[in-house]
């Protein structure tokens, strides 16, 4: 039997070559899914990668007319590149090569049927993959010149329950660091907008029903109060839904989220 290594370099050769494509990916899936050796080769194929880039390339087609059948392909190769955010050296090719700036019209989407919401779930995986393992602070310049907090947002009060929950741990990511908190929260305005959308996250809470989603939107407000006229406003304006009794109930019956709730109002008390 021929080993996973030169299964690996004939599974490439043909992608690249566009021969039997949609199996050769999966198949690819499954060896990087088991081998660390070939996710460490595989950063070092530049020339797949660009074939990757090619083909997320080929998605915005889709977008634009609102086609309703997106090509299984494009699902595995998302699903390779979040396997391949394990390596350092890939994270730095994801970089260098703006692969940020393929993956954001995905979520620039407007479109919000199942399977674009799908596309914006695993997009948004593998961006909270890249911040996780690069010094985010490096990439807030990068932020500034791109629309990643705004599609955070957007996503956060419009997408559907998985996708809020991912773009939401991204936005957190962003504002753990006092450049992007700085950033997120510039002007008034800023900030206004951002405390709409979380209480219009925590509205749509009383049918999602989401402990995580309702922690993750916790800790972002207790993230913002690091800001000084944040905190009075929240002291002034407390998120008036946070007190309702179906969200009430959701602190009482989970220990991650009551922990959260505690801290958000231990440090307005403060």
């Amino acid at each position: 039997m021929r080993n996973s290594t030169a299964l690996f370099e004939d599974i490439c050769g043909l992608i690249i070559r566009n021969e039997n494509k949609d199996e050769s990916l999966k198949r690819l899936r499954t060896i990087l899914s088991e081998s660390e050796e070939c996710k460490s080769r595989m950063a070092e194929q530049f020339g797949i990668l660009t074939v990757f880039l090619k083909d997320i390339s080929s998605v915005y087609e889709y977008l634009a007319l609102e086609r309703t059948t997106i090509p299984e392909n494009i699902y595995t190769i998302l699903e390779i590149i979040t396997l391949l955010t394990d390596i350092d050296s890939f994270i730095l090719y994801a970089i260098d090569s703006n692969l940020l700036l393929f993956l954001y019209p995905i979520i620039n989407s407007s479109i919000r049927n199942e399977e674009i919401e799908e596309l914006k779930y695993i997009t948004f995986q593998i961006i909270k993959c890249i911040l996780k393992k690069n010094k985010i602070e490096n990439l807030i310049e990068f932020f500034k010149n791109t629309e990643l907090v705004p599609l955070c947002l957007r996503n956060m009060e419009l997408g559907r329950k998985k996708t809020k929950i991912e773009a939401s741990e991204v936005f957190y990511l962003i504002i753990s660091v006092q450049d992007g908190l700085e950033y997120s929260c510039q002007t008034y305005d800023r900030f206004m907008a951002i405390s709409m959308i979380l209480n219009s996250v925590l509205v749509q809470m009383e049918t999602i029903q989401s402990p995580r989603l309702l922690e993750l939107t916790i800790k972002i407000y207790t993230k913002l109060c690091n800001m000084p006229n944040a905190k009075i406003a929240f002291n002034k304006n407390r998120p008036h839904m946070l007190y309702t009794e179906s969200i009430r109930e959701l602190v009482r019956t989970h220990p991650n989220v009551k922990a959260a709730y505690d801290e958000f109002l231990s440090i307005l008390q403060n």
